[in-house]
């Protein structure tokens, strides 16, 4: 059990630092057969491209990403249901994938409540900003 917490630690960990990729269109490198996991929880088309949205757009930005918190939040569900009579490596591996998405969830939550504070004059900061993560 004690494994399971380190490993699901550093997991998050990884997933939070690498998955800031998400929201620039980079691919985050796959190191291991964790990452690989964790990135294959999202589809490659799904990327949200932040040049594609003016200060004008935010509020369109915003609900890109929040679209993309609802498709995360599906996706742990759908995780979650085939966790519960599944075996238990079975399980760890789903929890694995859980871990990743509730900490991209997390980025993209900070990078909505960024987006909402943006005015006009700091918008360009808050969208480099963005893409400095993701470039880390």
């Amino acid at each position: 059990m004690r494994n399971l917490s380190i490993i699901s630690l550093i997991t998050v960990l990884v997933v939070a630092f690498s998955l800031s990729f998400t929201s620039c269109g980079n691919k985050a490198p796959k190191a291991d057969a964790v990452e690989q996991a964790a990135d294959s929880t999202l589809n490659e088309a799904a990327i949200i491209n932040l040049d594609d949205y003016t200060f004008e757009q935010k509020d369109d930005l915003v609900v890109a990403f929040e679209g993309k918190v609802a498709e995360m939040q599906a996706e742990i569900d759908r995780l979650t249901q085939e966790s519960v009579e599944a075996t238990e490596d079975v399980k760890l591996a789903k929890q694995v994938e859980i871990d990743a998405l509730v900490a991209k969830i997390e980025i993209v939550k900070a990078n909505i409540e960024n987006i909402k504070n943006a005015t006009a004059e700091t918008y360009g900061n808050v969208i480099e900003g963005i893409k400095a993560t993701c470039q880390q």
